[in-house]
């Protein structure tokens, strides 16, 4: 985050690259399917797995359209939670959407959105770049 917001985006709104418009990081209004009752992702095998960034990763798999879903797999995701106590008390909340399904259950990390930690730098850049302008 911090190689992006001090170097990157100055040099990409410099060479015109980056418009200051789109230098600004706006909110996301996605959600993940994997937390909802109804969305699966099947392999081409068959493999029913909750996340398409689990495809292929075998012990994520909630089960097989020929055996079914498997309660106790599926039900880990289910009870995800988007936001964190951490992210609760966040200004970037309503710019990065809270964390990943993905990143908490199978990576055990509720890792923070880069942007988040580069978007003072983000502003100073676009700021300069406007006042040149």
């Amino acid at each position: 985050g911090i190689i992006y917001g001090k170097e990157l985006v100055p040099l990409l709104l410099k060479y015109g690259f980056l418009d200051t418009k789109s230098a600004i990081p706006e909110p996301r209004f996605y959600l993940c399917m994997a937390p909802s009752p109804t969305g699966i992702v099947i392999e081409p095998d068959g493999t029913l797995q909750k996340c398409w960034d689990t495809v292929g990763m075998a012990k994520w798999a909630i089960g097989n359209i020929d055996t079914g879903v498997n309660v106790s797999k599926e039900v880990e995701w289910l009870g995800y939670e988007y936001f964190g106590d951490e992210c609760k008390t966040c200004n970037f909340l309503p710019i990065c959407g809270g964390s990943c399904a993905k990143k908490v259950i199978v990576d055990q990390d509720r890792a923070c959105d880069f942007r988040k930690y580069a978007i003072k730098d983000i502003l100073k850049a676009v700021v300069k770049i406007d006042k040149v302008k």
